[in-house]
C-alpha cells in the first residue's frame, strides 16, 4: 500500500512481467475513485470518481 501518492505518476505503476504488461488498478482507501492503467497502449488511462451524496 502506498501511503502518500500525490507525486506518482502513471510511468511509476507499470507493471511489466517478461514483456508482458498486465492492467493496473489503483483506487483510494475508501474506494471514491480509481484510476486504470492498461495494457492496450492505444486505451486509457482511465480515471473514474464516485458522485458525492
Amino acid at each position: 500500500m502506498i501511503e502518500n501518492a500525490k507525486k506518482l505518476k502513471a510511468e511509476d505503476i507499470t507493471n511489466r512481467i517478461e514483456e508482458y504488461m498486465d492492467d493496473v488498478y489503483v483506487v483510494d482507501k475508501d474506494f471514491t475513485w480509481t484510476y486504470i492503467h492498461t495494457h492496450e497502449e492505444f486505451c486509457g488511462p482511465y480515471f473514474y470518481k464516485t458522485k458525492e451524496k
